[in-house]
């Protein structure tokens, strides 16, 4: 199919350039239908045509507008016209010549027209609402959306239509179609151009209605917010999800996670605070303080000394939905990260110091890993070692209750494993890295090996 139509012009076809416009699909004016010969004789020729245009379209209603010639490749070739209307969505013109054939959306026929092109109409009945001609795509992208007004907007090399849906008061969304008239990809929530000013802005949905149809996708999941605004957050590309931050007028806000224009989850501000860097239009500080107060609670509870001087929460544990909780506290040198549960969680309360942490892969913010190398010195002093810590590696736990620690010395001095006990005291053994070398528990930093 084509992407650069071809004017059509009363019942014969000739070549030229329709240049794409906007059109929003209000109501027309009634229109007279084709006659019955021309059903008659469409619906005999349109499945041959509609098969030769490559598109999907399950036959509804059909006419033939007329015949005529076309220019191809500087060759005068007969052309039969005929419109179609189909089940899948929009209804088409399609040029039909002896081996191959051209289709053009109605709506897009429509958008022509109205900037100012002399061009062929569609006339079958059921043509002549462009919302609903809509509808079965939008429904088809998974969109929970009664389309109100619909915006064609034009095509491209790889797609076969662009267009802006209004859902009325449950915001809107850009949708595409692709070659062969089906939506490809995920819709674009109308509040995600708003707030990028780099997109195309919607025309059909004001931001109040954009904001009211992501707090309507939210609702199942947060019933009390009253919300008074959102913005697009970002899309994770892996997952082809979407984020939008919505802030409630009576609660704090939450991240919402959405996928094809459904909602899939909400996360509390302190959960997503490592998503696009997390919500901005809820007061973070007074949620971690309050919660930190709360977390430093657990602790006492569960027999870890800990007066927290300083807490950073990393959000849940996505198997378990526990909470991860770093502290800073002097009663913890090596820093203390808590995995607490609560409501809707499984698994019980645990805790380990920031070596353990990085074990589990993950970097504490509050004692650094400089801070650590600081704290690995003074037991290399206390057996002897000239060194200056400069890296280090953890290597998993020992076959008793320690933990393997890879250290790096700089200053050209010889790196060591260290076994660790939970308390990090001092080390229980301590093996060189050349002597490592020969047994299973390697070194593995750089310079060390």
């Amino acid at each position: 199919m084509k992407r650069i139509l071809s004017v059509l012009a009363a019942a014969v076809v000739a070549s030229g350039l329709l240049v794409a416009g906007a059109y929003a699909a209000k109501p027309e004016p009634a229109v007279k239908g084709p006659p019955p010969e021309s059903i008659k004789k469409g619906m005999e020729g349109a499945p041959a045509a509609i098969q030769s245009a490559g598109i999907t379209c399950t036959l509804k209603n059909a006419a033939w507008v007329g015949g005529g010639k076309k220019t191809v490749d500087k060759k005068s070739v007969p052309v039969d016209t005929y419109e179609v209307a189909c089940g899948e969505g929009p209804g088409y013109l399609i040029q039909k010549m002896a081996d191959s054939a051209d289709a053009y959306p109605c709506i897009q026929l429509r958008a022509s027209a109205g900037a100012g092109n002399k061009t062929l109409q569609c006339t079958l009945p059921e043509n002549q609402d462009y919302n609903a001609q809509i509808q079965p795509l939008v429904d088809h992208a998974g969109l929970s959306c009664h389309v109100a007004d619909v915006m064609f907007l034009g095509t491209s090399s790889d797609h076969f239509g662009h267009y802006e849906v209004s859902c009325g008061d449950q915001g809107g969304y850009f949708i595409t179609v692709d070659t062969k008239g089906a939506p490809t990809g995920n819709p674009v929530s109308c509040l995600q151009q708003t707030t990028d000013p780099t997109k195309w802005p919607c025309k059909l949905t004001t931001k109040a209605q954009a904001v009211a149809g992501i707090a309507a996708m939210a609702k199942p999941y947060d019933e009390q917010c009253q919300a008074s605004d959102a913005r697009f957050v970002g899309r994770d590309t892996s997952s082809k999800s979407d984020y939008y931050e919505v802030a409630c007028s009576n609660k704090a806000g939450f991240m919402l996670e959405a996928n094809g224009g459904k909602g899939v989850r909400v996360l509390d501000c302190l959960s997503a605070r490592s998503i696009g860097g997390g919500c901005t239009m809820t007061d973070t500080t007074k949620l971690a303080q309050a919660a930190g107060s709360g977390f430093a609670a657990t602790l006492q509870k569960n027999g870890v000394p800990c007066t927290a001087t300083d807490t950073s929460i990393y959000g849940k544990d996505k198997r378990t939905n526990r909470d991860i909780v770093e502290f800073k506290c002097p009663e913890q040198p090596f820093g203390v990260v808590a995995v607490i549960p609560g409501a809707g969680s499984t698994g019980k309360f645990d805790h380990y110091d920031c070596l353990g942490a990085a074990e589990r892969a993950l970097d504490c913010q509050l004692t650094p890993k400089k801070e650590l190398l600081a704290r690995l010195k003074p037991i290399l002093v206390a057996i002897g070692k000239t060194c200056e810590p400069t890296d280090f590696a953890m290597h998993g736990p020992d076959d008793g209750d320690g933990d393997l620690v890879e250290v790096k010395c700089g200053g050209g001095q010889p790196g060591y494993i260290l076994d660790l006990p939970p308390d990090r005291s001092k080390t229980i053994k301590t093996i060189p890295c050349a002597i490592a070398a020969r047994g299973e528990d390697k070194c593995t930093i750089a310079g060390n090996t």
